[in-house]
């Protein structure tokens, strides 16, 4: 089995406000893939109920349309942790269309990653399941001014410990800021789909810290994002997230309840996969 790892850079403004954008998309299988019209009437009927049910479930659901078979479209939204329920019914909403950009009309498995939120749809079922498939790194050093080692240190002991801290969390999401010794400060955010059990939540935002070739691109750089499938991690040298309030929050959900794996679709995902990357310049 071929196992491919697919990571570029791309050098982006992060404004001291965070703003919404298109991060990247991942298709499977390309967009020529045949599609009948019960297919497209099933994922519009998930996307409907992706929609209406995603702030009464804390900013996450998952969502399935139409009968057993090839046609059966299974889906997942997901909502970074510090955002409001406005902002994350407004990314919800503006997946969907990203996605015809992105990934056509015919694609049977995709993924939108967003600055914001997550979405995630196939025709075969995927929850539960961490792929172990990275999807990219975005290096957010505009400045090209970089990081003292002792600093870089402090700023990934502070990731470590926030890809502890997100699986024991209800919404799968931490956040933390670290003085740097210098005047200045660092901030991070780890976050985690919330079908996947604590075990894989920690193992995914692990990965992501611990692979040496992303430790060669980011460990000194100031700002930097790393994506994979089921986690994501966020750091920088300007505060990125929200503390928003608890009554425009996603509030605490309640338990999740597990889910069936897939590993068959995992595996696919493993061998092969078309990954279009948007680069974003915040202004």
């Amino acid at each position: 089995m071929i196992f491919l790892t697919f990571f570029m850079i791309f050098w982006c403004r992060r404004c001291y406000a965070d703003s919404n954008g298109l991060e990247g998309a991942l298709c499977l299988p390309p967009s020529e893939a045949e599609s009948s019209p019960t297919w497209t009437e099933n994922r519009n009927s998930m996307f409907r109920k992706l929609e209406a049910n995603v702030i009464l479930n804390n900013g996450y659901y998952i969502a399935e349309a139409g009968e057993k078979g090839p046609d059966r479209v299974y889906g997942l939204i997901q909502c970074r942790g510090d955002i409001s329920k406005s902002n994350c019914t407004n990314c919800t909403r503006d997946s969907f269309n990203l996605k015809r950009h992105s990934c056509g009309e015919e694609g049977k498995t995709v993924m939108i990653w967003q600055k914001w939120c997550f979405l995630r749809y196939s025709n075969e079922r995927f929850y539960g399941v961490w792929e172990r498939t990275s999807a990219a790194i975005s290096s957010l050093n505009i400045s090209r001014s970089y990081e003292q080692a002792a600093v870089a240190s402090k700023g990934m002991m502070m990731m470590m410990e926030l890809a502890a801290a997100a699986p024991e969390e209800s919404l799968m999401f931490a956040k933390g800021v670290i003085d740097d010794g210098l005047g200045g400060k660092r901030y991070g955010l780890t976050q985690c789909t919330r079908d996947l059990g604590k075990s894989d939540c920690r193992g995914c935002l692990e990965s992501l810290l611990n692979k040496s070739g992303y430790q060669t691109i980011v460990f000194r750089e100031r700002s930097w994002d790393i994506y994979g499938v089921g986690c994501f991690v966020l750091y920088g040298d300007t505060q990125f997230y929200f503390n928003t309030s608890a009554e425009e929050g996603l509030g605490e959900p309640t338990p999740p309840k597990s889910n069936a794996a897939n590993r068959g679709l995992a595996a696919r995902l493993s061998m092969a996969i078309t990954i279009f990357m948007t680069t974003m310049a915040f202004l």
